[in-house]
């Protein structure tokens, strides 16, 4: 590709043939003989299982057989805003434009929304033509992507159509962006691609399609269970090594760069660009991040194990005794001939559902609560892990960088880069961890109760030698 070592560069669209005539079908032959939709892609090479042409110039073919999309139609009746499983479409001819069939003889003629790679369950679905749209709930860019020489991983090639009663071909448009990249050592089996400033690239969206472009752009929104991760960890299938040379590419969502893009290989930072070199991501384009070199050298890490199961040690606050108030209390715990200190507080000055070490037990009991981690001098803390004493789907938890001085959640600012929301769902002993970026020596941050409430076990923490 042409100039191969600038920041980024993005890729011409080419489109396809056009679309087949559209026919609208009798009720009578989708009973009958179930219904079919021609499929295609909006452009080559931002296609799903290719990057470019084939020897006489002309795109590859890019569906495969038993590929599947999930069709939704307005047309049975039901409320726009209800939630749809969709309906199941596979290929019955692979070629480009591909043939999509469904079986059934339930399938309800409407207008349609689809979505490439198919649905694992339900989703809201609004057909209303507003400002802003129709939409598309629950649209996931996947945080773990299986790297495919040449090519990206499956799950993370996100289409969607619109079209409207009375068509029977569907003109996918890509909704991520790609990050295409190489390696220049033979030993690399794994890395990441994070944001900073708050940004998100992976996690669940919502698609808002264009009425007028069906053009669609993934929106962040916030409900029960749905979360955004400001990173994107990859690998090879297997666990196998990156092959020096070979093009490879991440999809992310597209976004506006508040604050750049950083590329870990091998747990180790290899390059950086600012929001002013890479700007905005934007859909259907591929970004040149060039070739990457892992840089030589051991990284001097010390990790530090605090165990909340013992008796609580003088000066912390219990169940039984609580003094804390705005700015939090200072605790010591000490620990291998060395006293490290911890910060407890709640911003609201609560006398109740407080911050203390209970009977096995740290315990964060409500949101606004805070435990500010150790600052170490000449090291910057890099990972945060936390074992959980008990699941629940509303303990919610993040790493952030200050105390708010009052009763409201940190601004998106204020999280941590690799901070960012977990849920601790899971049973007793589940381990939680928070792998930080860009953090700073000397510096206590703190682990952040954004639900209603958690415990910890045990708090295990690394750090890493700055220079």
């Amino acid at each position: 590709m042409k100039n191969q070592n600038c920041f980024f560069c993005a890729v011409a669209v080419l489109m396809l043939a056009a679309c087949a005539k559209d026919v609208k079908p009798s009720d009578n032959d989708i009973l009958a003989s179930g219904f079919s939709f021609t499929a295609e892609w909006e452009s080559i090479p931002a296609s799903k299982a290719v990057l470019g042409q084939n020897d006489a110039g002309k795109p590859k073919t890019i569906w495969e057989s038993g590929d599947q999309i999930t069709v939704y139609s307005n047309g049975d009746g039901a409320a726009l805003s209800a939630s749809r499983a969709g309906f199941a479409f596979t290929t019955t001819d692979a070629t480009s434009p591909a043939t999509f069939t469904y079986a059934g003889d339930d399938f309800a003629v409407g207008d349609y929304l689809a979505i490439y790679p198919a649905a694992t369950a339900k989703r809201a679905v609004n057909f209303t033509n507003t400002e802003t749209g129709y939409r598309l709930a629950a649209v996931d860019v996947p945080t773990e992507q299986t790297l495919v020489p040449g090519s990206f991983d499956r799950k993370a090639a996100i289409a969607i159509a619109y079209a409207e009663e009375g068509s029977t071909s569907l003109s996918f448009k890509n909704a991520v962006a790609l990050l295409k990249f190489r390696v220049a050592d033979a030993d690399v089996t794994s890395g990441s691609v994070y944001v900073s400033g708050g940004d998100v690239i992976s996690g669940r969206y919502r698609a808002d399609i264009d009425p007028e472009t069906a053009v669609p752009t993934l929106t962040v929104y916030s409900t029960t269970g749905v979360s955004q991760s400001d990173h994107v960890n990859f690998s090879l299938e297997g666990g196998a090594a990156l092959t020096p040379g070979v093009d490879y590419y991440v999809a992310v969502r597209p976004t506006v760069l508040a604050s750049g893009l950083g590329i870990i290989l091998n747990e180790k930072e290899v390059k950086n660009f600012t929001s002013e070199q890479l700007g905005e991501l934007k859909r259907n384009t591929i970004y040149n991040l060039g070739t990457l070199s892992v840089p030589s050298g051991e990284v001097e890490t010390m990790t530090l194990d605090f165990d909340f199961t013992v008796t609580p040690f003088t000066g912390w606050p219990t169940a039984d005794k609580y003094t804390h108030k705005d700015g939090g209390v200072s605790c010591v715990y000490p620990l291998g001939g060395t006293d490290y200190t911890f910060v407890l507080a709640d911003c609201d000055g609560a006398g109740s559902a407080r911050v203390y070490w209970g009977s096995g037990k740290l315990v964060i009991a409500s949101y606004y609560r805070y435990v500010g981690l150790p600052a170490i001098s000449g090291y910057k803390l890099v990972e945060v892990a936390c074992t959980n004493v008990s699941g629940n789907k509303t303990a919610v938890f993040q790493i952030v960088k200050s105390i708010t001085s009052s009763a409201v959640h940190p601004a998106a600012s204020e999280i941590v880069d690799g901070g960012g929301s977990q849920t601790w769902s899971q049973n007793a002993g589940a381990v939680y961890t928070y792998s930080l970026r860009n953090t700073d020596a000397n510096t206590m941050y703190y682990l952040y109760c954004r639900g209603t409430g958690g415990s910890v076990s045990h708090l295990s923490l690394t750090y890493e030698k700055v220079n």
